[in-house]
């Protein structure tokens, strides 16, 4: 899979995006990235200006999770509005969010 600048030597990615960021910690992934203007011009910048995050990881052999670590919303950002993808592999999809 292609990174976001169409090299393949970082692995693999889960991208994220929907909500305005805090901050974001890597958890069980390599790397945590933000960027502005993913899709035509990716951009590296913070966390809290970013428009996507972009997770990095080696590998996931079958039956194994990863978890990131906090993805902290910042204010007036809904959980409700995340989405995720794996680029190449998922297309877009709604996180699940716990029913209580």
């Amino acid at each position: 899979l292609a990174g976001p600048g169409g090299d393949r030597d970082r692995g693999y990615a889960l991208e994220v995006e929907g909500a305005s960021w805090r901050g974001a910690e890597p958890g069980g992934f390599w790397k945590v990235i933000g960027h502005r203007d993913p899709d035509t011009a990716p951009v590296p910048v913070a966390v809290p200006l970013a428009e996507r995050l972009t997770f990095w990881f080696a590998d996931l052999r079958a039956g194994k999770s990863l978890r990131t670590g906090l993805i902290d919303l910042a204010p007036g950002g809904r959980a409700a509005d995340i989405r995720w993808r794996i680029p190449g592999v998922t297309s877009w999809q709604s996180v699940q969010l716990p029913s209580f």
